[in-house]
């Protein structure tokens, strides 16, 4: 499945499910991982708030896009 069709089911974990796939760069530091997992599951008004901001901000074009140019050569290419 990918992540285009989980979005489209509304697919999403729990907390215990969450807590059972601690990322690699976490490990050791598992009471960081709770709290942002609860942060994500939570009602903290202002993270959701930050979080929708930085999903309209996001764009279509993927990150990195002008790669290793500088701004005058990433715009000659357009």
């Amino acid at each position: 499945m990918t992540k285009t069709q989980a979005q489209r089911q509304r697919l999403t974990l729990n907390r215990e499910q969450f807590m059972m796939v601690v990322p690699r760069w976490c490990y050791g530091r598992h009471d960081g991982w709770a709290s942002l997992v609860d942060r994500w599951l939570g009602d903290d008004a202002e993270f959701a708030a930050k979080s929708i901001k930085a999903r309209a901000n996001r764009g279509k074009d993927g990150t990195h896009g002008q790669g290793n140019r500088n701004h005058w050569g990433f715009k000659a290419m357009k």
